[in-house]
């Protein structure tokens, strides 16, 4: 087992005798055994679930699921494919089964560390891809590709929730523009003060006719964005569409009801994610900025994840962070550094476009 899962799992409860009496070790403590059983909540049942379900010996039984325009020759890669897919399936099971078993429990729980996610998301992201190929020859309707498919998404959602669920076929490399790790996180450009000054007119000018829309389902968020904007510290001179039901918010845009020129999503979301929302409304023709808003830190290989996925930046912003004193100077600072960038690199779907095309 990798370094990273050998220290999470360092804290996992043992069984050990003191004084001729049970007891568990957990992260340090001395618990009695056994541990009264807590109540569950609902993903935690699911994933509880998901550790027991075990794929068929027999690798035959996926021949029904063929892909209609596969050839004989084709069937063969197939099932080669199919076979290695779900060896490596099970080699993750054996590694991330006990770290699934051991967060699913609410008690001895613990927030894990961006190498361990990072490290976690590697092995998953590699059983995806697998799926990816094998998904050019055998339906994923196939029962123990089902199964595959279930436990990496579920697990990738509940370990790394701010990745949350990806569509399932990646797209096809950008062309729009490039990948720049400081422009995707929106960060100040390097330039001299005097500089950055003179060009920061016109894109803060631009922020009001900002039609921002967030998809956030934090009550508590969605509230401090409303009345900032009520007593007009957020986009104060613009228009703030604000969601909470991802499908409702993909439904008006599509619809016309919502016609926003920017977009900040969150990238965990009840029952979808910023990166389906993110393709759904690719696929219906929005063409302006959607930028993650998210309480996650800044890295370079989830940046590049989401930037194949559609997204076009990154705000990384604490769960709390409405508690901070000028928050909202923060957010408009960001939007006004996506402008320049904009402004700078002539991105095809740009977002002053947007401004002066739709009413």
């Amino acid at each position: 087992m990798a370094q990273g899962l050998q220290t999470l799992l360092r804290g996992a409860p043992k069984k050990v005798s003191v004084g001729g009496m049970s007891v568990r070790v957990v992260q340090g403590k001395m618990l009695p055994s056994p541990i009264k059983m807590v109540s569950y909540n609902s993903q935690t049942e699911q994933i509880r679930r998901l550790l027991v379900r075990q794929i068929q010996a027999n690798t035959w039984n996926h021949l029904p699921y063929t892909n209609p325009h596969v050839s004989i020759v084709g069937i063969k890669t197939g099932l080669k494919l199919y076979r290695e897919t779900l060896a490596n399936f099970e080699n993750l099971r054996k590694e991330l089964n006990p770290v699934l078993l051991y967060q699913s429990n609410p008690r001895e729980r613990r927030v894990l560390t961006a190498h361990e996610k990072r490290e976690i998301l590697e092995k998953i992201n590699r059983v995806h891809g697998n799926l990816k190929q094998v998904s050019a020859y055998i339906s994923l309707t196939e029962p123990n590709l089902q199964i595959v498919r279930e436990y990496v998404e579920e697990a990738r959602c509940f370990l790394v929730p701010e990745v949350g669920k990806m569509p399932f076929t990646k797209p096809l490399p950008r062309t729009d523009r490039v990948f720049q790790v400081d422009e995707f996180f929106l960060r100040d450009p390097k330039i001299s003060t005097l500089k950055k000054m003179s060009q920061w007119i016109t894109p803060t000018k631009n922020l009001a006719s900002l039609r921002l829309a967030v998809l956030n389902d934090e009550h508590e968020i969605t509230f401090a964005l409303r009345n900032a904007h009520q007593h007009r510290l957020f986009v104060p001179d613009g228009q703030l569409f604000l969601y909470s039901d991802p499908e409702k918010f993909v439904e008006d845009i599509q619809s016309g009801r919502c016609k926003p020129n920017f977009i900040l999503t969150d990238l965990s979301l009840p029952r979808s994610s910023g990166y389906l929302v993110t393709e759904q409304l690719r696929k219906a023709g929005y063409t302006g900025p959607i930028v993650g808003f998210a309480a996650f830190q800044e890295h370079t290989e989830l940046a590049r994840e989401m930037f194949d996925y559609g997204l076009d930046g990154m705000i990384s912003a604490s769960k709390i962070f409405y508690q901070k004193p000028f928050w909202q100077d923060r957010i408009h600072h960001k939007i006004s550094n996506y402008i320049y960038y904009q402004q700078l690199h002539h991105w095809e779907h740009s977002y002053t476009e947007k401004f002066e095309s739709e009413p």
